[in-house]
């Protein structure tokens, strides 16, 4: 048996309120500040895995990241992306891209920025959405051997 243990306090950027806390159990979060939810990570991954996903708080959005390629319930993507917490889905610009960190803007809501770290043989960089994460393009901040484990 696994005991609760949280991971991580985020607070969503221009709410002063609403907070959320990453456990190995899922996404708990308070939009009112004091009336929590939560949110399984089974959405995204097998509901025996030992792993627990980052999520990102946006305004309209939640974005949970693996870390990793390989290990999701599609492989083949590390970011997954809901906007009422229970229905999750990978965006297609993303495919085959490890999604490392995510920082949504605190002043324009829908502009979201991502940090990748692929692989060795992978460019990595910053990948950018002004769609809440919907859709995503890669900046002109693309570099060989590099790996990027953070976006503020």
């Amino acid at each position: 048996m696994s005991l609760p243990d949280t991971l991580n306090v985020a607070l969503r950027p221009g709410d002063p309120l609403e907070a959320g806390f990453e456990a190995n159990f899922g996404w708990v979060t308070a939009e009112d500040g004091a009336t929590f939810t939560w949110v399984c990570h089974e959405i995204v991954l097998d509901p025996t895995s030992s792993l627990t996903p980052f999520f990102f708080a946006g305004r309209n959005v939640t974005l949970a990241s693996t870390r990793s390629l390989g290990v999701s319930l599609d492989p083949t993507f590390s970011l997954f992306r809901s906007p009422d917490g229970c229905n999750w889905d990978a965006p297609a610009t993303l495919e085959n891209v490890n999604v490392r960190e995510v920082a949504f803007d605190p002043v324009l809501p829908d502009h979201v920025l991502a940090a990748t770290f692929t692989g060795s043989g992978a460019k990595n960089g910053i990948w950018e959405s002004d769609d809440s994460g919907a859709t995503w393009h890669k900046t002109t901040l693309d570099l060989d051997a590099r790996f990027f484990r953070s976006v503020e």
